[in-house]
């Protein structure tokens, strides 16, 4: 087992935007011990299991999945970074065979995949450590279904 390197500042978080009780109350947890959700000495707190582990990311389910996905993964970097931008060539190609992993793993007719970089204020993200969600939904065209929403910024207002 590859030791997830420790993080060297505490994670930011947007508790106004937590899903649950929960979620709020390990986000506060972490908030008054100065831990980091998906770091090692606040990923106990996380109640799935990691699925798949390279030298520089691991899977995990998301424990606060969105609301009617069939399938919520999330793709964790193990160094606490906030940008893509800070990834290394190496941790780039890891990340796409997270990514082919799953896709072989889980065998989805189709998915989304998206990440939240930078300011939480700007990204309506919960916490500042990088991730990647990988999505999996029903087939939507014509069924009834509704679709899974996610905000991933703020709308610029109008007149502004």
């Amino acid at each position: 087992m590859v030791e997830i390197p420790r993080r060297v500042h505490m994670a930011q978080m947007n508790l106004s935007i937590a899903r649950d009780a929960e979620q709020l109350r390990r986000m506060k947890k972490h908030q008054q011990e100065g831990t980091c959700h998906f770091c090692p000495e606040g990923f106990k707190e996380h109640t799935a299991p990691i699925i798949k582990e390279g030298k520089y990311w691991f899977i995990t389910a998301n424990d606060n999945p969105y609301p009617g996905t069939v399938h919520h993964y999330l793709i964790v970097s193990k160094r606490h970074i906030t940008r893509e931008t800070e990834l290394s060539r190496e941790e780039w190609l890891e990340k796409l065979e997270m990514l082919q992993w799953l896709e072989n793993h889980l065998h989805p007719e189709g998915f989304s995949e998206f990440s939240r970089n930078g300011d939480l204020a700007h990204t309506h993200a919960s916490l500042d450590h990088l991730h990647f969600h990988f999505l999996v939904g029903v087939k939507g065209e014509n069924t009834g279904t509704e679709k899974i929403k996610v905000t991933l910024a703020y709308k610029k207002s109008p007149g502004v």
